[in-house]
């Protein structure tokens, strides 16, 4: 059952595809936020024609600079400083309260992003982007997936079924498959 107050409200009986085709559950649905999802769909899209544009330029970078650590940390201080702008712009300025109170596993947040650029930075030229890419995604759902069973990170924990076993299996092997014969 949705919490008082939740935008989220169970499922009309007429809105609801067949019980053979969703099971006995009922399915939640949000109010308003259709209007929504589209937008976010194309931004989402958008964000990962970014991302596949990001393993070519760390590789160049890397080269033009001589190596992956500077790369890394042209790339981070660039982040860095369009981060403060923004802040300085749109705020809020997170108060030392605020951030002394966070759990301790969110610190090593910023490393995973280090991390990303270097293997990526290493990757890229030997895979290809498409190559890396799908690779990253599979690691992404397999990971998704364990972090959403284990309820890690202050996420709901959430059952893992065959489908969601399939769906990762088919993307690993299309992962495989991506850069069967490049390595």
């Amino acid at each position: 059952m949705p919490p008082p107050g939740s935008r989220w409200r169970a499922a009309s009986r007429s809105s609801r595809a067949p019980r053979w085709r969703t099971g006995w559950r009922r399915r939640p649905t949000c109010t308003g936020c259709s209007d929504m999802a589209g937008g976010l769909m194309v931004l989402s899209f958008l964000a990962g024609l970014m991302i596949a544009a990001q393993g070519p330029i760390y590789a160049r970078t890397a080269a033009g600079l001589g190596g992956a650590l500077p790369a890394t940390l042209l790339a981070f201080s660039i982040a860095t400083a369009a981060l403060a702008l923004l802040v300085a712009w749109r705020g809020p300025v997170p108060r030392a309260q605020a951030l002394a109170e966070l759990p301790a596993w969110v610190w090593p947040g910023g490393l995973i992003g280090v991390c990303v650029i270097l293997v990526s930075i290493q990757a890229v030229p030997r895979l290809g982007a498409a190559g890396y890419l799908v690779l990253l995604v599979a690691g992404q759902m397999a990971g998704g997936m364990l972090w959403d069973r284990l309820g890690a990170f202050g996420l709901a924990a959430r059952p893992v079924n065959w489908i969601n076993l399939l769906g990762v299996a088919l993307v690993l092997a299309g992962a495989v498959l991506a850069v069967w014969r490049r390595v």
